[in-house]
C-alpha cells in the first residue's frame, strides 16, 4: 500500500499527492513478489510505483497481464484520505484493458 516506501526511498503517499486526475499508470505483474506471486503493482509512466491492486482485482486481471494483445492500464480518479488526518491512504483509480492501438490513442490524447 502507499504508507510503504519504494525501494528508492520515495514514499508512495507523496506520490499520491502529486497524482492529478486522469493521470495513467502502468499496470504490472510482480511475480516473485514474497508475499503474492499474483501481486499487482501499479507504476508511473517513470516507473515510480504507487501501490498494489487489491488481491481480489490483482487476482482477477493476472491471466490477462502476459497477452500481446492487451495493455492493462490505471487512470487515477481521487486520493483515498485518512477521515482525521487528510493524508493520503491510497488512490481510487479505474481499470481499463485496451488493444495496444487504444493504448497508443489514449496516451497520445492524455499528453495533449
Amino acid at each position: 500500500g502507499v504508507k510503504h516506501l519504494n525501494r528508492d526511498g520515495s514514499r508512495r503517499s507523496t506520490l499520491v499527492n502529486k497524482c492529478e486526475v486522469l493521470d495513467f499508470f502502468n499496470i504490472t505483474a510482480e511475480p516473485d513478489n514474497p508475499v503474492d506471486p499474483k501481486a499487482v503493482a501499479v507504476k508511473t509512466q517513470t516507473g515510480l510505483q504507487l501501490g498494489y491492486l487489491p488481491a481480489r482485482v490483482a487476482h482477477e486481471i493476472y491471466s490477462d497481464l502476459d497477452k500481446p494483445e492487451f495493455n492493462w492500464i490505471g487512470v487515477f480518479v481521487r486520493a483515498n484520505r485518512h477521515p482525521e488526518t487528510n493524508s493520503a491512504v491510497g488512490a481510487v483509480i479505474v481499470l481499463a484493458r485496451m488493444t495496444a492501438e487504444q493504448t497508443s490513442a489514449f496516451v497520445a490524447k492524455s499528453s495533449e
